[in-house]
C-alpha cells in the first residue's frame, strides 16, 4: 500500500494531494497497461468495482459522474431525479478541465477540479474499488471505507445499469416492471419505445411562416427574401449556399431576393430554408457519431446529391430539385428527436457507434434495441419518430416517408421514389465515409426503380465532393 503524505510517483498531482489530504492509502494495481477498462473486461478487476468518471453538462454546469466501468447511464433518471437535460461533455473539452492528467485520463475524483460529484448508489458498501488517478495506464485500488470519505459530498443516485438490464428499462413503456418487457416480441419493441414520448416539440414559428408560403399559389421571391430576411443568421446560410461554387454564378448576389431570383431558384431556396428553420428546434451534444457535427455533414451532402441526382430521373417520376433536397436534408431528423425525447436510447446507441464505428447504425440499432436483423426500416425508432414528427408538423409526404424509409432499399410504395433517392445518395456517400448508410454502394433493385445508372449517381457525387469545402464549412455552421 501507499501510505497518504508519500510523495507523488503515479498520480495527477491534484489527485495526489486529495488523497493526502483526505488521509487515504492505496495500492497501485497497473501502471503503464492500457487502464481500468481493459483490466475490467479481462477479468483482471470486478467490472462492478471498476469506477469510470464521466463529465456532464448542462445549461446549469458540469458534474463528475462515478458509476461501473462497464454500466451505462440512464439520462432519463437524470432528468425525472434531477431536473437536469445532462449530456456528456466532449473528450477534448473535458480534457482541458484536468490540466494535471494525461490527455484522455479522467480523474475519478471531482473536488481537486471543482466538479460536484455524483456517485452510482451500486459503488456503495464495496471492500474495494479501483480508480484511475490521472495518468495513462495507472489503475488504483483503495478500501471501501476510504472511498466513501473520497466522496462524502457526492450525491449518490441510481442512475445506471447493466447493458442487458438498461436495454430492458429503455424498452419499457412507462409503469412497466423490466421483467415485462424482456418478454415483449421483437416486433411490439419499438412500439412500446415511441410509446414513452407523449408531446413532441411544436412547428418553430419561421418554419410555419414558410410552410404557409410554400401553400400560398401567388407567393413569389419577393415574399420569400421578406420572410428569410426575418431571420438574419438564415438569411447569411441562403446566402452562402447562393455564392457556392457549385452553382457557378459569376455576377454578383447582394441580397436574399438575388440569391432566390438569379441563382437557386423559388423552390429551393424555401426548402433549404425550412430544412434550416426545422433543424436548429431540436439539439444534441456536438461530437460524436450521433452528435451535430456528424449528422449535418450527412445531411448537407445527402440533400445536395439528392438535388444533383433528381433531374436525372425519368419524366414521370421525377422531383423538383428543392424537394429532393428537403428530403435529404430532413432524412435523419429522428436522431434529432431522439436526443432530444429517448436520451438513454440515444446514448446508448452513440456510445455503441463509437466503440464500433465500422457498424451502420441501423445494425446497431436493431442489435441495441432488440429488434431482430430482419427489421424493416419503418422498424427503425429514429425512423419512424422523424416521420411522426415532420408529419405532425404538416411537412411534404415525400419528405415523411423519406425520413420513415430512407434505410428500406424493399419499399416501393407511394412517395418511394423520395425514399429510394435518399437510400441511394446516402449510400454513394458511405463510400466516402459520409453519413450512415448500411451500404456503400446504392443498391441495384434501387437504382432499376429510380431509372438511374450507378456511374450516374457516382459521377454527381464526385461533382458534389468538388465542393467539399463549401459543403463542409455549410454543415459546420448549421452544427454551432
Amino acid at each position: 500500500m501507499v501510505a497518504a503524505g508519500t510523495p507523488p510517483q503515479y498520480l495527477a498531482p491534484a489527485v495526489q494531494a486529495e488523497l493526502d489530504r483526505r488521509d487515504v492509502a492505496y495500492r497501485v494495481v497497473a501502471r503503464g497497461g492500457a487502464g481500468l477498462a481493459a483490466l475490467a473486461e479481462a477479468g483482471r478487476v470486478p467490472a462492478e468495482r471498476a469506477v469510470r468518471a464521466v463529465v456532464l453538462a448542462d445549461r446549469a454546469g458540469w458534474l463528475l459522474a462515478l458509476l461501473p466501468v462497464q454500466y451505462l447511464i440512464d439520462f432519463h433518471v437524470l432528468q425525472t431525479r434531477l431536473g437536469r437535460w445532462l449530456s456528456p461533455v466532449p473528450a477534448g473539452l473535458a480534457s482541458a478541465r484536468f490540466g494535471d492528467c494525461d490527455p484522455g485520463v479522467v480523474p475519478t475524483l471531482g473536488a481537486p477540479y471543482g466538479l460536484p460529484l455524483l456517485v452510482e448508489s451500486s459503488l456503495q458498501g464495496e471492500e474495494e474499488v479501483f480508480l484511475e488517478g490521472g495518468r495513462r495506464g495507472v489503475v488504483i485500488a483503495v478500501s471501501g471505507p476510504d472511498f466513501a470519505r473520497l466522496t462524502a459530498e457526492a450525491q449518490v443516485l441510481r442512475f445506471a445499469w447493466p447493458p442487458r438490464i438498461f436495454r430492458r428499462i429503455a424498452q419499457a413503456q412507462p409503469g412497466q416492471r423490466v421483467a415485462e418487457v424482456a418478454d415483449l416480441r421483437p416486433e411490439r419493441r419499438v412500439a412500446a419505445l415511441l410509446a414513452r414520448v407523449r408531446e413532441l416539440p411544436a412547428m418553430p414559428e419561421m418554419g410555419a411562416r414558410l410552410l404557409a408560403l410554400r401553400r400560398d399559389p401567388k407567393a413569389n421571391a419577393r415574399d420569400l427574401a421578406a420572410v428569410v430576411e426575418l431571420d438574419p443568421s438564415l438569411a447569411a446560410q441562403v446566402m452562402r449556399y447562393a455564392r457556392s461554387p457549385l452553382y457557378g454564378y459569376r455576377g454578383r448576389i447582394e441580397t436574399v431576393h438575388d440569391a432566390v431570383a438569379r441563382v437557386l431558384g423559388f423552390d429551393f431556396v424555401l426548402s433549404l430554408a425550412l430544412g434550416l428553420a426545422l433543424g436548429r428546434t431540436l439539439r444534441a451534444p456536438r461530437e460524436g457519431p450521433l452528435g451535430l457535427a456528424a449528422l449535418w455533414r450527412g445531411a448537407v451532402y445527402t440533400a445536395g446529391l439528392c438535388q444533383l441526382l433528381a433531374p436525372l430521373l425519368p419524366a414521370k417520376i421525377r422531383l423538383l430539385p428543392g424537394l429532393a433536397y428537403l428530403a435529404g436534408l430532413l432524412h435523419n431528423f429522428g436522431i434529432l428527436v431522439w436526443s432530444e425525447l429517448l436520451r438513454p436510447e440515444y446514448f446508448l446507441i452513440h456510445r455503441m457507434m463509437q466503440a464500433r464505428p465500422e457498424v451502420p447504425l441501423p445494425v446497431l440499432e436493431r442489435e441495441v434495441l432488440g429488434i431482430g436483423e430482419d427489421a424493416a426500416s419503418h422498424e427503425l425508432a429514429h425512423a419512424r419518430l422523424g416521420a411522426r414528427l415532420l408529419a405532425q408538423w404538416g411537412l411534404p409526404e415525400e419528405v415523411v416517408v423519406a425520413a420513415r424509409e430512407h434505410h428500406n432499399e424493399g419499399y416501393r410504395g407511394e412517395h418511394a421514389v423520395a425514399a429510394n433517392l435518399v437510400l441511394a445518395a446516402a449510400s454513394a456517400l458511405r463510400r466516402e465515409g459520409i453519413g450512415d448508410a448500411a451500404d456503400q454502394e446504392p443498391p441495384p433493385a434501387v437504382l432499376t426503380a429510380l431509372g438511374l445508372e450507378r456511374a450516374q449517381v457516382l459521377e454527381q457525387a464526385a461533382r458534389l465532393l468538388a465542393a467539399a469545402p463549401e459543403l463542409d464549412a455549410f454543415a459546420r455552421s448549421l452544427a454551432a
